[in-house]
């Protein structure tokens, strides 16, 4: 029986570059598929995310509406950080004071503070303008605001970590949803709520 050894001609190792290269495009395509499949998901099965709009009857048209709940806070002063300008345009009617393209560009240009370093960059799954009722329900908090006021809520996908755990509470370790909470009229960051 005679034996062959086998030498790799050109046409060889091109020929299995190229399937590398079509094999990789495929999964490295189907990857970003998915990315982009997972974030509609996340979207259709927030609560935020399809949380019906009050009523325009029921939105706040009074920035200082908050000071109900925070009977300590100075009259002309806003709660919360500032963050989101309000657009001069907007400020004259009732209702927010800037736009849903202000809140991305803001969480375009500034970190986010519970995302994980070395992690992906956070994606936005769903930005939304909604009566503080309507964000204490979903989010099982208080906002400190009155229930009228106008909130804008932006719901996060990431890798994120909550760093401000109570004494005596172990952490559970990475989740993968944020909510930023900002007034609607000032434009000011009121909370972050992770998990």
């Amino acid at each position: 029986m005679r034996s062959y050894s086998f030498r790799p001609r050109r046409w060889h190792l091109a020929a299995a570059l190229g399937l590398a290269l079509v094999v990789g495009g495929v999964m490295v395509g189907g990857y970003f598929h998915n990315q982009a499949q997972a974030g509609a998901d996340l979207a259709r099965a927030d609560p935020i995310c399809t949380a019906s709009a009050a009523p325009p009857a029921q939105q706040s048209t009074n920035a200082r509406s908050n000071q109900a709940k925070v009977p300590g806070l100075p009259p002309g002063r806003s709660l919360g950080i500032p963050s989101i300008p309000p657009r001069p345009e907007l400020a004259a009617r009732s209702g927010a004071h800037y736009a849903e393209a202000d809140v991305r560009k803001y969480l375009a240009t500034h970190p986010v503070d519970y995302a994980i370093p070395g992690a992906p960059a956070p994606t936005i799954v769903c930005v939304r303008f909604l009566p503080a009722a309507t964000v204490n329900v979903l989010l099982h908090t208080d906002t400190m605001v009155a229930d009228s006021t106008l909130l804008c809520v932006a719901v996060l996908s990431g890798t994120f970590q909550n760093t401000y755990v109570p004494f005596g509470v172990h952490s559970t370790g990475p989740v993968h949803r944020e909510a930023m909470v900002f007034d609607a009229q000032t434009g000011n960051l009121l909370m972050d709520s992770v998990g």
